[in-house]
């Protein structure tokens, strides 16, 4: 079995170091940052475990699309919750040396994966077929916003969120393929 050079993995850490702080310096104004920080918490753990049981507890009829939608958030907030929490305990990626005036509560101090970006990359895939085509639209850019969110909050270098979400991407697939 070949291994991948350990100058390799150390030379991608240091370009995405690099792209995030590209990134931060040329979009990171003080409005922005407060409009990023009202986006990111959005993308919230309890934001959404609150919508989906609000959606399923809400509904009347067991087949109604809203109660689909709130089974469909439930099962990607618990979903990416844990593989998140799986791959951040694995890799332990410490976020990135930054401070831009914004105060989040954080759970954990790990950045690698981005449990929001896989958290809206899974809700996107898995809701968007149950939404009308523009709400579907919405979602996604939503979805893309508060990814860029997290890198230009300083809280997730590009490759943490690009991984994160791609991850839920993949989450959110597999979920439709076995939950209606």
């Amino acid at each position: 079995m070949t291994r991948i050079p350990a100058r390799w993995g150390a030379r991608c850490l240091a370009v995405d170091g690099q792209l995030t702080a590209m990134l931060v310096d040329r979009l990171g104004g003080r409005m922005v940052l407060r409009v990023m920080a009202v986006l990111s918490h959005t993308g919230g753990n309890l934001v959404w475990l609150a919508a989906g049981l609000g959606l399923l507890l809400g509904s009347r009829a067991p087949e109604h699309r809203t109660r689909r939608l709130g089974v469909r958030i439930l099962w990607i907030w618990a979903l990416t919750s844990v593989l998140n929490g799986l791959l951040k305990a694995a890799f332990r990626r410490a976020r990135p040396a930054t401070s831009l005036g914004v105060r989040f509560v954080s759970v954990d101090q790990h950045a690698f994966p981005s449990g929001h970006a896989m958290r809206v990359g899974g809700l996107s895939m898995a809701l968007a077929s149950l939404l009308p085509g523009w709400a579907a639209v919405g979602l996604w850019a939503w979805s893309g916003a508060v990814c860029l969110s997290r890198v230009l909050l300083g809280l997730h270098y590009v490759g943490d969120v690009l991984v994160g979400w791609s991850a839920g991407l993949l989450t959110g697939v597999a979920l439709r393929r076995i939950v209606v």
